[in-house]
This record gives structure tokens, C-alpha cells and sequence, in this order.
């Protein structure tokens, strides 16, 4: 536990160093370097960032928005689609199990990609592109096809079938339920994913309106960069 407790705090260290970076007050944290107490408090920086019109309150909405929405696109498209991929009685599974399948091991690459992207769909420059490429995933179709498989009995199915339950409803109701433990684990990759995604944001949108967290930070960091390295020119 005391070894755990270590590492811990050496891993928080830098956080807090950044944490009480950012209420010092500019020339103290450039003439006595960074502190773990501020010499002197100053909270300039974040009403610089959270300004009226601000770029980082644009893109905490962009990112925020595209994380919801796509969370909820990919939790309900792979569940729709992995479930009849689960039943014994349906008879495309194989070609549609494969259909999903191919797609895991072969792409048409980026410059498709990017051509389906902006001149077929028409989603450059809009809160689209930052979670619709990314509202399916093959991956976790197979995955929830496993879980219903093994979390859902054939034998309540026939059941609910027996009492005269029709498709839909036996799903909402008896198989949503079942299958708790298994959405939330697709919502929560899916989350992670949408959040942290960068590269779609980069290579559909140009405008500055529709950019997320993770590409305006880099935009950012890249200018301040730049910036430095030809301070003296």
C-alpha cells in the first residue's frame, strides 16, 4: 500500500504543478519558475480562455455534443445490429456476420474516406463529422453478439414467443434488460473514443466553429510553438 501511495502522489505531482501554474500570476511564475503554493494569485488565464466568444467554450460544446450524440448513435446501431446476428433462427447471420466482418480487415483508406465524408455525405465543416464516421463499429458488433449470446437464454425467447410476444417487443423488454452489463461497456468505449477523437476533426473540418477539445489544444500548442521558435525573428 505505502509503495502504491508513492507512485500516486509521484504521478499527481505534475497535475498539481500544472494545476497551481494556472492561478499564478504571470511574471511570478516567469521570474521564480513553478511552485507547488503561487506566490501570487491570479485567475487572468482562465477568464482569457472562458471569454465571451471564446474558441475553448466553442469547442467544450462541440466535443460535449458529438460525445453524446455519437455515444447514443453507436450504442443503438450496434445493439440493433448484433442482435438478430444472436438468433439461431436467422438466416442471413452468416452473410451479414461476414459483411461487418470484412470491413474489420480491409478499408478503402483515408482519401476514400475523405471523399465519402465531404462530397457524398456533405459533412466537412459541421458537429456531424466528429461522431458520425464513428456511430458503428464492426468491433463491438461482434462483441455484443457474444454477450447476447451468452446473457440472453434461447429459452426466454421462445418463451416470450410462445405467450405471443412479437419481435420488438421481446427485445425492449426482455432482452434490453439482459443486456445492461453489455450496452453500458459499448456506451462507455464509445464515449471514450468520441471524446478523445482527433483525426476526423482534422481532416473534415477547416473551420474553427466546429472544432473539438483534443484538435483546438493541439491548434493551440502548435501556434505557441511556432510562436517560440521564431520569437527572435
Amino acid at each position: 500500500n505505502l509503495i502504491l501511495i508513492i507512485v500516486c502522489i509521484l504521478a499527481l505531482i505534475p497535475v498539481w504543478l500544472i494545476l497551481i501554474s494556472s492561478v499564478t500570476q504571470e511574471d511570478s511564475l516567469v521570474t521564480y519558475g513553478y511552485r507547488f503554493w503561487p506566490l501570487k494569485f491570479s485567475f487572468e488565464s482562465y477568464k482569457y480562455l472562458f471569454a465571451k466568444g471564446s474558441i475553448v467554450i466553442r469547442a467544450y460544446r462541440n466535443t460535449v455534443l458529438s460525445t453524446l450524440i455519437g455515444t447514443l448513435f453507436c450504442t443503438v446501431s450496434v445493439a440493433l445490429y448484433a442482435y438478430p446476428l444472436s438468433r439461431t433462427d436467422f438466416k442471413g447471420k452468416g452473410f451479414f456476420t461476414f459483411f461487418s466482418f470484412f470491413t474489420m480487415l480491409f478499408n478503402g483508406g483515408i482519401v476514400s474516406f475523405y471523399v465519402i465524408c465531404r462530397q457524398v455525405l456533405g459533412i466537412g465543416n459541421t458537429l456531424e463529422a466528429l461522431y458520425l464516421p464513428l456511430s458503428f463499429s464492426a468491433y463491438w458488433v461482434i462483441i455484443m453478439r457474444t454477450f447476447y449470446k451468452t446473457n440472453v437464454p434461447e429459452s426466454i425467447l421462445e418463451s416470450a414467443r410462445i405467450d405471443g410476444a412479437g419481435e420488438w417487443y421481446t427485445y425492449l423488454k426482455i432482452v434490453i434488460p439482459l443486456s445492461k452489463p453489455g450496452l453500458a461497456t459499448v456506451a462507455l468505449f464509445a464515449a471514450v473514443g468520441l471524446w478523445n477523437n482527433f483525426f476526423n476533426c482534422m481532416l473534415l473540418n477547416d473551420d474553427s466553429q466546429w472544432y473539438n477539445l483534443q484538435y483546438t489544444i493541439y491548434k493551440m500548442l502548435n501556434n505557441i510553438r511556432f510562436l517560440k521558435e521564431n520569437a527572435a525573428q
